[in-house]
């Protein structure tokens, strides 16, 4: 943040964000999560699938896809969720 650091010559840290609120930061940070969320989900739906079709009817292998896949959609939903939590909390928090 411009102001927050001072000139050359004088001995001081400087914030090592930029954000100016606790809220601006966490903001930031669940629009990190949600960004790497919707790049990794569809890329682990496709793990499964590939090991559900490499499964050769191996009943140990169709749960192992049967389960990234059940995992990687509840993940993805409550990724998704998350930022409609967020704005209902903050509207009954004020």
């Amino acid at each position: 943040i411009k102001g927050l650091c001072a000139p050359k010559g004088s001995v001081v840290i400087c914030p090592p964000t930029t954000h100016a609120s606790f809220t601006d930061l966490v903001n930031s940070i669940i629009n990190f999560i949600y960004t790497i969320a919707l790049v990794i989900a569809p890329v682990m739906f496709i793990v499964a699938g590939f090991t559900y079709i490499t499964s050769i009817g191996e009943p140990a292998k169709i749960k192992k896809a049967y389960d990234i896949a059940l995992w990687t959609a509840i993940g993805l939903l409550i990724v998704l969720l998350s930022k409609g939590i967020i704005v209902v909390i903050k509207e009954v928090l004020g």
